[in-house]
């Protein structure tokens, strides 16, 4: 398994906090007086990207990686979040809805968690603006997804679109959210 940097081209320093339950490297975070918990829909905009611990990339082997997570009480540490940045953000794990379909340039953000139309598995990871898990489009037509960038995949750019479970997709970010 190579570990995944999620940064690809960003001016800012990496920032902390302590986790207020369970993060993932490359789920967006939002801090909270120093308490970082993932993104939530209701947060309406998010404070950056969560990377991985130096301790889990200076691992010599995957033997020596329990997991990609921090968990709560520990300290989580987090690309803020800066216009022009490309990061690579997870996409929803598998919770037995339709898988994303992004391709290069596709807008891309994330949705109403929320909802009782929700995918499951989607808090802090993106998709892309016209999702539908069968019952609901995700849109900012409809006030149930804001957008945060569009998918940066230069060597897709033939209508190749990346259609898995939990895998980073690299976004060059908007300065601002837009609902």
């Amino acid at each position: 398994m190579a570990v995944q940097p999620y940064i690809d081209q960003s001016d800012r320093s990496v920032l902390s906090g302590v986790a207020s339950e369970e993060v993932f490297a490359g789920e967006l975070v939002v801090s909270n007086g120093g308490s970082v918990s993932v993104l939530s829909f209701a947060d309406g905009d998010y404070d950056g990207l969560a990377v991985y611990d130096p301790e889990f990339m200076a691992a010599e082997d995957e033997d020596a990686i329990a997991n990609d997570a921090v968990e709560s009480g520990d300290l989580v540490r987090f690309a803020p979040k800066e216009s022009a940045a490309r990061l690579y953000i997870r996409t929803p794990a598998d919770g037995g809805q339709s898988a994303p379909a992004i391709s290069h340039d596709t807008v891309v953000g994330f949705v109403d968690d929320g909802s009782a139309d929700a995918p499951a598995e989607v808090k802090g990871r993106v998709v892309e603006e016209g999702y539908s898990n069968g019952t609901t489009t995700f849109n900012r037509a409809n006030g149930n997804f804001i957008a945060i960038g569009e998918a940066y995949r230069p060597a897709q750019q033939n209508g190749e679109t990346v259609t898995d479970f939990d895998v980073p997709v690299r976004v060059a970010l908007y300065g601002d959210v837009e609902a």
